[in-house]
């Protein structure tokens, strides 16, 4: 699937003057040569290259042939506030899990009064919000520890003790 900030590169063939390397705007959409704006984010690249084959071929070229790469995937990106060294928005490879602990160790690890640990989604139902002891959470194996999604706002709470 091509997400928003993915770069891309558009070819047609025998079209040179056509090709284009753009990144997808946060709304999903690039803009190409006579055809202007085409949201391509949540196709798959074969659905992408017929919907751009689809575009040129209605007014333009006879029987494009589409070619879309995507030569740099874009990252993973959360926020992460309260009780951490460096609270901000950070952004990961898409390729790389990271898991809550992991997350906090990139912003410069918690500070001495971290407690507990809120985790904010938004999905297709609505916000969910999960808890966590930080304390707990440490103990837990590796797997048992829940992972950094697209967008999570994570929150680290004082403890009051």
């Amino acid at each position: 699937m091509i997400r928003p900030g993915d770069t891309v590169e558009i070819t047609i063939y025998d079209e040179d003057d056509l090709k284009s390397k753009q990144t997808v705007d946060s709304t999903g959409h690039i803009n190409l040569q006579f055809i202007q704006r085409v949201k391509i984010s949540d196709l798959t690249v074969r659905k992408s290259e017929e919907l751009i084959e689809s575009k040129y071929g209605a007014d333009y070229l006879i029987e494009p042939d589409a070619r879309v790469s995507v030569i740099e995937k874009a990252k993973r990106r959360f926020v992460i506030l309260g009780q951490v060294r460096s609270p901000g928005f950070y952004e990961v490879p898409r390729s790389l899990k990271v898991d809550v602990l992991q997350a906090i160790a990139i912003a410069g690890g918690y500070t001495r009064i971290a407690g507990n640990v809120l985790i904010k989604r938004t999905t297709s139902e609505g916000e969910l919000k999960k808890k966590f002891s930080l304390r707990k959470l440490r103990k837990k194996p590796r797997d048992e520890i829940p992972l950094v999604a697209e967008d999570d706002t994570i929150i680290v709470g004082e403890s009051l003790f």
